[in-house]
């Protein structure tokens, strides 16, 4: 980043962090394409699928009533008396 903020030169860095300028241009040409890619809706990687026994679990959550919540809000429904 100091290097494309001008704030040191590409031989600077080189010499700090005792790495040659090829070495130092592939890591540039590295993080340039991950910018560009985290910024591209289109080519994002798909997410990894979900194993199948926590699939499971999500599926049977989302599909049945939780009983316990059902009566807790019966619960708080009733009037106080």
């Amino acid at each position: 980043m100091s290097i494309w903020s001008e704030r040191r030169t590409s031989s600077q860095v080189c010499q700090e962090l005792e790495i040659s300028p090829t070495l130092l241009g592939q890591w540039q040409n590295l993080a340039i394409e991950g910018m560009l890619k985290a910024l591209d809706p289109k080519k994002k990687d798909p997410l990894p699928p979900l194993n199948h026994r926590l699939s499971r679990l999500i599926e049977k959550k989302l599909a049945g009533p939780n009983d316990r919540l059902e009566k807790r809000l019966k619960t708080l429904q009733q009037p106080a008396g």
